[in-house]
């Protein structure tokens, strides 16, 4: 599926460098459809890991919490970087600069939960 992917990705490069000068618009919305396509393709093959994952996990409500913010901070960043990179390709480095900013909060704000998970967990080897 990678090299599926990158087989793709250099497609869409291909077609965006053709289309920059003329049809900007449809370069963008290329690499939208493109990203959504892959995330699908990505997110489809990555159920059946997350539930092995989930199932290490199931020995204490603090471990649920820290597997919760690490999927929270993994789709925070995950939507950050796309979102920052289609504004910049579309040349709105401000917005981008905004969405950054905003993920990085939402990372401190997600983060919160873990690192009381982890203490809690460090705590109970402690007693």
């Amino acid at each position: 599926m990678t090299i599926k992917i990158i087989v793709i990705g250099i497609c869409v490069c291909v077609l965006n460098i053709l289309l920059r000068e003329k049809q900007q618009i449809f370069a963008v919305l290329i690499n939208i459809v493109y990203v959504v396509i892959v995330i699908s393709a990505v997110l489809s093959s990555v159920v059946s890991t997350l539930e092995g994952i989930k199932d290490l996990f199931e020995f204490s409500d603090s471990a649920n919490k820290m597997l919760g913010s690490l999927m929270k901070a993994a789709t925070v960043s995950i939507i950050t970087k796309i979102s920052c990179s289609i504004c910049i390709e579309s040349g709105n480095k401000v917005v981008s600069d905004v969405i950054d900013l905003t993920g990085r909060i939402a990372l401190l704000v997600i983060a919160f939960p873990f690192i009381e998970g982890v203490i809690k967990i460090a705590m109970s080897f402690v007693r």
